[in-house]
């Protein structure tokens, strides 16, 4: 039996984004905490907060991805639980606007973003994710900034809720 898992806290929608196609999370700074392997299967926490720039989304039609129709009601999604599970892929540094712009339809994020978003290195940070799987039933779970452990007690919930 596991006795522990990482995990990362990620605002809604952003959080059940992940489960319908969006691949990438972007970041303005790597997150602290202990760094997953490649290949390490991690959990996906929705954090207690909704995205404060969501109500945008709206505007984004003419955008290189598809608008869901979940976007558009952000307070309906499960919040402050751990929802399901993602592989770990590695790391994605973007330095340029292009390089942004280029994996838009895997990160979902407007490109124009870029400039107004990076950090003081001149990039942000895009976590590579594959095989994400949503839970039936949330785990609510007290999240933390950057990656997180969660326990073997709270491991035994994590296993009856993704059956």
């Amino acid at each position: 039996m596991i006795s522990a898992m990482l995990a990362l806290s990620v605002r809604q929608p952003f959080a059940a984004a992940l489960f319908r196609g969006k691949c990438v999370e972007i970041r303005s700074r790597f997150p602290a905490g202990r760094n997953p392997q490649p290949g390490e299967t991690i959990l996906i926490h929705a954090g207690k907060e909704v995205w404060p720039g969501w109500e945008g989304l709206e505007n984004w039609e003419n955008s290189p991805f598809a608008l869901r129709d979940f976007w558009r009601k952000p307070d309906a999604l499960p919040r402050g639980c751990i929802i399901g599970e993602a592989v770990f892929c590695g790391v994605e540094r973007y330095r340029t606007a292009a390089e942004f712009a280029a994996d838009a339809e895997e990160h979902w994020n407007n490109p124009a973003w870029f400039e107004s978003s990076k950090n003081e290195g001149g990039c942000l940070v895009g976590l590579k994710f594959r095989d994400a799987r949503e839970w039936r039933e949330p785990v609510p779970f007290r999240g933390a900034l950057g990656w997180f452990v969660v326990k073997t007690d709270t491991l035994a919930e994590v296993e009856r809720a993704s059956g």
